[in-house]
């Protein structure tokens, strides 16, 4: 992982701290060619949508309400993404890599998480988001951390 990779991450763990999520914080920064932050996102509730223990702590309810890291960043962004990078600290789902491919980023990079549960449970949502990636020719870049 070179410098560069290590700050963008850094930046994504930050955004993910702000999660109120209990379960599962995830965070999103956005970048340009000139490795300069455009945009950052976490996932959470709509905006308007308090942050109560009810949603939270039920599973289904929170994950049909909540809005991903890579959506957020992508709306906070608020402009022509083509060729930017994205740095998320989980892999994205395939409704999100639809959407990172549909904006134009052309680089997702992502700290592996040492969470397996986590992972196993999405892991249907990540193999085709990956597929989606490599079809669509965005690239795709896993590191350690």
């Amino acid at each position: 992982m070179n410098r560069w990779e290590n700050y963008h991450l850094s930046i994504a763990d930050v955004a993910a701290s702000k999660s109120k999520d209990p379960n599962t914080r995830v965070g999103c920064t956005i970048v340009d060619p000139f490795d300069r932050t455009i945009s950052t996102g976490f996932n959470g509730l709509p905006r308007g949508i308090e942050d109560r223990a009810e949603i939270l702590n039920d599973r289904d309810l929170k994950l049909m309400l909540t809005i991903h890291a890579e959506v957020n960043a992508i709306l906070f962004a608020k402009q022509d993404l083509t060729g930017y990078s994205l740095y998320t600290t989980h892999s994205p789902c395939s409704n999100c890599s639809a959407l990172i491919v549909q904006a134009g980023i052309a680089r997702v990079v992502v700290g592996t998480h040492p969470d397996k549960k986590l992972t196993s449970r999405w892991d249907a949502s990540i193999k085709l988001a990956k597929s989606i990636f490599k079809e669509a020719g965005v690239e795709f870049i896993e590191v350690d951390r």
